[in-house]
């Protein structure tokens, strides 16, 4: 099984990004095991009120907005540490 890890970073974008997570989620291939690793970037909204309900998902919380390339890094560098064959950045 090739295990992919998909990064999305949010920054006060929830409603956007669980767009996305929903889309991700229809994926129904064997080939792949696909892990959504969820970056909050510092957000002042709900967001992390709402993705910490879920539970398909890995959350990672920046306690401040790091732009948008070292919020990426931060899922990256995860998904690295976890040994994922393959990583997708996707903006939400």
């Amino acid at each position: 099984m090739i295990k992919v890890a998909v990064v999305i970073l949010n920054w006060n974008g929830v409603n956007d990004t669980l767009d996305c997570i929903e889309s991700i989620k229809s994926n129904k291939s064997k080939l792949y095991e696909i892990a959504t690793i969820i970056v909050d970037n510092g957000s002042s909204d709900d967001s992390l009120e709402k993705l910490s309900k879920l539970k398909t998902i890995t959350l990672l919380q920046n306690n401040e907005n790091k732009g948008f390339a070292e919020g990426n890094n931060v899922g990256i560098r995860y998904a690295i540490k976890n040994k994922f064959d393959y990583i997708c950045v996707l903006n939400n």
